[in-house]
């Protein structure tokens, strides 16, 4: 029988060194293959990270481009919807100006028939008398009669036609006015009537830019009312002129009869009557509202029953 030989530890060394050395070549193999597919999938993921990159700057631009577009179309819209919210709300300021005139013309035409067709009756009335009586003597007092009432006829007419002067839309002529000289001229009007009043007169004022001819108006409607509206003794009259906050304040001060409180806000109403022994034709201060209307200014009525009004009349200092 043959026996084999053992294999020497040598032999074993180098057959473990040579089966190692061939597991790290796999092993190298394997690593090459590991790394090669790493580099593959870092390049791989490189390029995913630019074009997410890429993509991202181009959102970027486009949320850019879509917010600006939004936010220009926003302003757009935004002012669009000013414009029409301006039109409306003027709209609505024409409208209620439009409903206004239309309920003054409807006024305007009732009471102007009246007030119009009471004076031509009575003149006719008063004429036809003249007819048949025969004592001639009477006849002063009815010629007398007859101009009465027809002075009334031509104040109502005189007073609509300046309503039609205020109301008409025809450029104003502005100028620069001596304001001491409109009032002493204005106050100078009322001298007959003002005999029996203390009177107050003080302008601190020298000029405003203003039309002279409304600016007058609107005085002499004021103060013709105190003077109407008197206390049988001891009447008094101020007017105050001043500056205040780019208005030129017109104060007209009174201890006459007073207006009820639940009066004051119908005495610009066209033809109103505060009473009935009034003997105007009730449309000063509606004339007087009308003109500073145009004017540019206002006019506020602060009275007391038995103790007085004062009427406060602005206007811009420069229009």
């Amino acid at each position: 029988m043959i026996k084999k030989d053992m294999p020497s530890e040598r032999e074993l060394l180098l057959s473990q060194i040579a089966k190692l050395q061939e597991e790290n070549k796999v092993l190298n193999e394997q690593v090459r293959s590991q790394q090669d597919m790493l580099r593959e999938t870092t390049s791989y993921m490189q390029k995913i990270q630019e074009d997410l990159q890429e993509s991202e700057a181009k959102l970027m631009l486009q949320k850019e481009v879509l917010e600006k577009a939004v936010e220009e179309r926003t302003y757009e819209l935004r002012m669009a919807y000013e414009e029409i919210k301006l039109e409306v709300e003027e709209r609505k300021i024409i409208q209620g100006e439009l409903l206004d005139t239309n309920k003054e013309l409807n006024t305007l035409l009732y009471k102007a028939s009246h007030d119009l067709k009471a004076p031509v009756s009575t003149s006719y009335g008063l004429l036809n008398l003249l007819k048949v009586i025969d004592n001639r003597d009477e006849f002063p007092l009815y010629i007398s009669m007859i101009e009465s009432t027809l002075g009334k006829l031509d104040l109502i007419l005189k007073e609509l036609t300046k309503i039609v002067s205020i109301k008409q839309e025809k450029e104003l002529v502005f100028e620069d006015i001596v304001v001491r000289g409109l009032c002493s001229e204005v106050w100078r009007k009322f001298k007959p009537l003002t005999s029996d009043f203390r009177t107050s007169f003080c302008v601190d004022v020298e000029h405003v830019h203003s039309n002279q001819e409304l600016l007058s108006l609107v005085l002499e409607k004021v103060i013709g009312n105190a003077i109407k509206y008197k206390v049988k003794e001891g009447a008094s009259l101020a007017l105050k002129v001043f500056e205040e906050k780019g208005y030129i304040k017109f104060e007209v001060k009174d201890n006459g009869e007073g207006i009820e409180p639940s009066l004051l806000p119908h005495v610009y109403d066209m033809f109103y009557k505060g009473n009935t022994n009034s003997k105007g034709s009730g449309m000063g201060l509606y004339i007087a509202k009308g003109a500073l209307k145009r004017l540019g200014g206002g006019i506020e009525i602060i009275s007391t029953i038995g103790v007085g009004t004062i009427a406060c009349i602005s206007v811009p200092k420069q229009v």
